[in-house]
């Protein structure tokens, strides 16, 4: 079975268009606004994000490998002009918040081709023919991971893809488990500096 987006909310259609309305100031935005009536969104998936203490040790012990603690934050599109660029990758990414009524934000980079990239890679791979599995979108951002977090279902199989660039000791495109990945960004999460407030 193929891999398989989630039906997005009722409002996401004129959030992007909204959205894209409202930050037409930026060059690069304001390109794509005068393209709205040729522009596509395609591939919404759900993004999350991973906290930084879900990868730390809990009471002397290593982090359970769960993404239970996962919080789902927004709504992502790929855009492509079908005007200007028939038939080719995604010029951009649109994010809505989570209840798909406002736009987050609208990104240019790295991360949009190598979205498409990756699942266009994951789709025809015979692995996934078990069920239908869902795309989503994981961050860990304090070590600048984003991840394609594929997951059956049912809940049974979860696979998880660095998105290029991604740090060092992750290997782009690399099919992780979640005890994988757990296991090489979990020396990382503890290097990274925590602050706490005086009382």
């Amino acid at each position: 079975m193929p891999l398989v987006v989630p039906k997005p909310p009722t409002t996401a259609e004129s959030a992007l268009a909204l959205g894209l309305q409202s930050l037409a100031g930026s060059p690069e935005v304001g390109r794509l606004y005068v393209q709205l009536p040729k522009l596509s969104f395609t591939m919404p998936h759900k993004v999350f994000e991973l906290p930084l203490a879900a990868l730390l040790p809990q009471g002397g012990a290593p982090a359970a490998p769960t993404l239970a603690t996962a919080e789902h934050i927004g709504w992502r599109f790929l855009i492509h002009d079908s005007n200007l660029f028939p038939n080719s990758q995604p010029v951009a990414a649109a994010e809505l918040e989570a209840t798909g009524g406002e736009i987050r934000h609208i990104n240019f980079g790295p991360f949009v081709h190598a979205t498409a990239l990756a699942i266009g890679r994951l789709a025809p791979l015979s692995a996934f023919n078990d069920a239908d599995y869902e795309v989503r979108v994981l961050q860990v951002l304090p070590l600048l991971i984003v991840a394609l977090w594929i997951t059956r279902v049912d809940g049974l199989r979860e696979v998880l893809v660095p998105l290029a660039p991604s740090p060092w000791y992750l290997t782009a495109n690399r099919q992780y488990t979640v005890p994988e990945l757990f296991a090489a960004t979990a020396p990382e999460a503890a290097r990274v500096p925590t602050y706490t407030t005086d009382p």
